[in-house]
């Protein structure tokens, strides 16, 4: 199983011809999707890299509009540069699940991810021209179930809680295409260490991981790693579970053991924050999603408030 993008890994069946990682930077991945009729872009990547990713598109597209957006969650690397993608292309429009869009709506939270963002741009050395996290916004607000048409394509969105409350997936029902959830897992280290920073619900998130092994998946395009076939699906959704299950139980006995909160903190980081996982994340956004990570388990399995 290879764990990183690669355009022409076996992707017969798939109604696109063309599918890449235009993101700039590690971390900041954002994928297109390409046929003759429809160009569709799975999340968007970092604000600071909102220039370099539009410089990417457009080399694409080749003088092609960009024509829909679709956003796995409202997080600091995965949504603002559709900022910078609908000023460039305005008649692109953005999907996502009604709680982005409220997200989104909250400046509070928008300070949020312009904080982290301005910690990536140091990480990354890149900065934009000019900050649109103002300008954020969703054309297209979906619920569980609910479906949209993309050229001749019907897909339908998928609540996947867990990393956050807004964490979707997009599921094309014609081809066993699932655009996934990072509440379902990313590749941390090699092809079979995956996890998954559950953030608002572990419960939350074993669900979104059985939800999707019980969907006829035939391709997988995982956030941040990109996409992978046939068998290899259900391998990554079992591994997925399987070291989810193996933090949350490591972490768990520990605390029963006397261990505080820092060293659980710590104990996570020296499983989760390795490889990949290094290469892609700030570390002052690992160490603060850490926190939620450890706090969520002991909520939900230890009864601490």
């Amino acid at each position: 199983m290879e764990p990183l993008f690669k355009p022409d890994l076996d992707p017969s069946g798939l109604p696109f011809s063309r599918i890449c990682n235009v993101g700039p930077v590690a971390g900041g991945e954002a994928f297109l999707l390409l046929n003759d009729r429809v160009s569709l872009l799975f999340d968007t990547g970092f604000g600071c890299g909102g220039d370099l990713l539009v410089s990417r598109l457009e080399k694409e597209l080749g003088g092609r509009t960009l024509d829909y957006i679709f956003l796995s969650h409202s997080h600091y690397d995965h949504a603002p540069g559709s900022a910078w993608c609908t000023a460039r292309w305005p008649g692109c429009r953005v999907v996502a699940g009604k709680k982005t869009q409220s997200v989104f709506r909250r400046p509070g939270a928008v300070a949020t991810m312009r904080r982290l963002d301005q910690a990536a741009s140091v990480k990354f050395g890149i900065a934009s021209s000019e900050d649109r996290f103002d300008n954020l916004r969703v054309d297209i607000t979906l619920d569980d179930g609910e479906s949209v048409t993309a050229g001749d394509l019907t897909v339908e969105l998928l609540l996947l809680p867990g990393h956050t409350n807004c964490s979707v997936g997009y599921w094309f029902p014609g081809c066993g295409l699932l655009l996934s959830s990072e509440s379902v897992g990313v590749f941390i280290e090699g092809s079979d260490k995956v996890g998954s920073a559950l953030l608002t619900g572990f419960e939350d998130g074993l669900r979104s991981i059985r939800r999707c092994m019980d969907l006829p998946i035939r391709h997988l395009c995982i956030p941040h790693c990109g996409m992978i076939h046939w068998n290899d699906c259900s391998v990554f959704l079992e591994n997925s579970l399987a070291c989810c299950i193996g933090a949350r139980d490591t972490l768990l006995a520990a605390h029963r053991a006397g261990a505080d909160i820092e060293e659980l903190r710590r104990m996570l980081k020296s499983m989760w924050y390795v490889g990949r996982s290094r290469e892609i994340q700030p570390e002052e956004a690992f160490d603060e999603n850490s926190g939620y990570v450890v706090d969520t388990i002991l909520r939900e399995y230890a009864g601490t408030p």
